[in-house]
C-alpha cells in the first residue's frame, strides 16, 4: 500500500472489520489480542488524523457490504465490491506550506488516499452477507492492489485467493490437531495448575515469551517463568521418549526469559 497512512490506523480498521458482536469466539480472540497490544489505543496515539479522515468512509463501506445480495455467488460479491469501491470517497489531506532553509516557501499538493485496502478489510464480511460463509474468516482479506474493471476478472481473482487461504487454513488445522495429539501427558499437577492451558496456548502461538504468558494466563512474571520452564521440560522429555533408544538427542536451546 503506497498511501501515507499510519500502519496503526490501518490495522485498527482491519481488525474492526472482523468484529461480530454475536460471535463469542471472535470476541474472545479480540480480548486475548488486545491483552497483548490494544489496536484502538495505538491508532489513537499514532493515527488520530487517519481515524478522523477514514472513519466515515469505513462505516459507509461496512453498511453497503452487509446489504442483501441477489445470489450467494462470488460474482455477486465481486459486483458489490466494485460498486462500493467506486462510491467510496476519502477527503484528501490539506495542502501544506514548507519553508526551506534559505527562507523560500513552497506549497505541497494535498495527499489523496486510496480505498482498495478498505474494501479488502470488508471481504470476509461480504462472504458472510452473501451466504457463502457462516462466520467471518479473517484470512480472506486479499485483493489486488488495483481492482479490475470487470466483475468477472475480480471473481476469478477471488476464487484463486480464497482457494489458497482455504488450503493454508486446512494445512494449519492438520498441524494443530497433530500436535494436540502429541502433547505430553501432564501428570502430578493440581486442578488449579495453568500448565495444561499453557501447553495448548503454545500450539496456536509458538514462541511465547514470559511477559506474554503472564498477560495471557493472568499470572505473575515469576509464575510464568516457572510454567515456561516446566513446559519446556515436558516437551523435551516427550520428544526423547518418541525418539526411542539408539538415537542421539540434542537438547533445545534454553528458553529466553
Amino acid at each position: 500500500m503506497n498511501d501515507p497512512m499510519s500502519v496503526a490506523a490501518v490495522m485498527h480498521f482491519a481488525l474492526a472489520a472482523q468484529q461480530t458482536p454475536a460471535d463469542d469466539l471472535t470476541a474472545a480472540t479480540f480480548r486475548i489480542l488486545r491483552t497483548l497490544l490494544d489496536d484502538r489505543a495505538e491508532a489513537e496515539l499514532w493515527g488520530p488524523e487517519d481515524l478522523a479522515r477514514c472513519s466515515g468512509a469505513f462505516r459507509a463501506a461496512q453498511v453497503a457490504i452487509a446489504a442483501p445480495y441477489p445470489s450467494p455467488t462470488l460474482l455477486a460479491v465481486a459486483e458489490r465490491l466494485l460498486e462500493v469501491h467506486s462510491a467510496l470517497e476519502v477527503s484528501p489531506a490539506s495542502d501544506r506550506t514548507v519553508t526551506t532553509i534559505d527562507g523560500r516557501r513552497m506549497s505541497l499538493e494535498p495527499v489523496s488516499f486510496g480505498t482498495t485496502w478498505m474494501i479488502a478489510c470488508q471481504l470476509p464480511r461480504a462472504l458472510v452477507a452473501a451466504g457463502m460463509a457462516t462466520q467471518i474468516l479473517p484470512s480472506a482479506v486479499h485483493l489486488p492492489r488495483y481492482l479490475p474493471n470487470s466483475a468477472g476478472e475480480l471473481m476469478r481473482e477471488l476464487e484463486s485467493t480464497i482457494g489458497l487461504a482455504s488450503r493454508q487454513g486446512l494445512a494449519e488445522l492438520d498441524r494443530l490437531e497433530g500436535r494436540l495429539e502429541n502433547l505430553p501427558r501432564v501428570v502430578e499437577v493440581t486442578k488449579r495448575s495453568r500448565l495444561p492451558e499453557l501447553l495448548r496456548l503454545e500450539l496456536a502461538y509458538p514462541g511465547l515469551r514470559v511477559p506474554a504468558i503472564a498477560r495471557l494466563l493472568g499470572v505473575t512474571p515469576q509464575a510464568a517463568a516457572k510454567l515456561a520452564v516446566r513446559s519446556r521440560a515436558l516437551k523435551d522429555s516427550s520428544r526423547l521418549d518418541r525418539m526411542g533408544p539408539g538415537r542421539e538427542w540434542r537438547p533445545s536451546p534454553s528458553i529466553s526469559l
